[in-house]
Parts: C-alpha cells; structure tokens; sequence
C-alpha cells in the first residue's frame, strides 16, 4: 500500500510512503506512546529515505533537521531518537557502521538482514565475556531472560 504525504520538508517534495508500519507509527496508530517532536521529525525525514540506496549519513539528518527547525539538535540525540523508533515503535531503521554508512527505512528482507547483523555479532561477543564471568546457574537465567526478551515477552528493565 502506498500513501503520498507532504511532511513539510521543502527540498523533498511528496514523499512515497510504502511502509505502512512507519506511517501509523507516524500519525500515531501505532505505538506504546506518542512520539517525541523529535522521533516525528526524524522519522518523518527518513521516509524520503527508503532502501539502502537512498541512506542519510547522521551529519546530514542533523543538519537537516537543524535548517528545518532551527534548533540545535545533537548527533546522540538524533541517535538516541532512531534507538526509541526502533525499539519502541518496531521502524525497521538500519545504521551500517560499514561500508555505505547511513540511516534509512529497511524495504527488503536482505536490507534486514545486513543491518541486524553487527547487532547480532556484537551481542554474541558480549555474552560470550558476561558467560565467563557468571556460574552455570547465573547463565541458564540469563539465557531465559534473552529469550522472553526476544519473544517480546518481557521488557529490558
């Protein structure tokens, strides 16, 4: 489904919305709890940027966002506000550290897959170091946890 939206961006014109989830998580039909301004703003951005090929580098979110609003926002503000759209909203948001770097809105499952993948490795990692230095006992509970936490069962506290 597509939807054509105007979000106030004036060197992006229309923007072809086919992320129906990104679109209710913006007009605020999904979600635990409204967006922030900012949460709005930058998703409301990133709809222009859809698809590996169209990533933003942080910088130029910011500076866009910036120019748009006049207000000073920060690089880990900007990063923070993605965070919250993925975690708490479910935007399917990829950030490559590598390679081509940017934000943009996942459209494949092969995008998915690449831009979950450092996630993955880097959790691997640290459980990994976490499973030394806790007992057997410790880890089976730790296991259990991760497990309700990725079934969406249970909330990081």
């Amino acid at each position: 489904m597509n939807f054509q939206l105007q979000f106030g961006f004036s060197d992006f014109g229309p923007v072809e919305v086919t992320d129906k989830h990104a679109h209710d998580v913006l007009t605020g039909k999904y979600g635990p709890f409204p967006l922030t301004a900012l949460q709005s703003r930058v998703l409301g951005l990133l709809l222009s940027h859809q698809g590996a090929k169209n990533a933003i580098p942080l910088r130029d979110v910011v500076g866009k966002l910036r120019a748009r609003y006049s207000k000073n926002y920060s690089e880990r503000q900007v990063k923070e506000a993605v965070r919250g759209l993925t975690v708490d909203f479910r935007v399917r948001i990829a950030a490559p550290r590598t390679g081509k770097t940017g934000y943009y809105l996942v459209t494949t499952s092969a995008e998915a897959r690449a831009a979950a993948r450092p996630y993955i490795a880097e959790g691997i990692k640290l459980f990994q170091r976490a499973r030394v230095l806790l007992d057997q006992h410790d880890v089976a509970e730790l296991d259990g946890q991760i497990r309700l936490l990725l079934e969406g069962k249970k909330e990081i506290a």
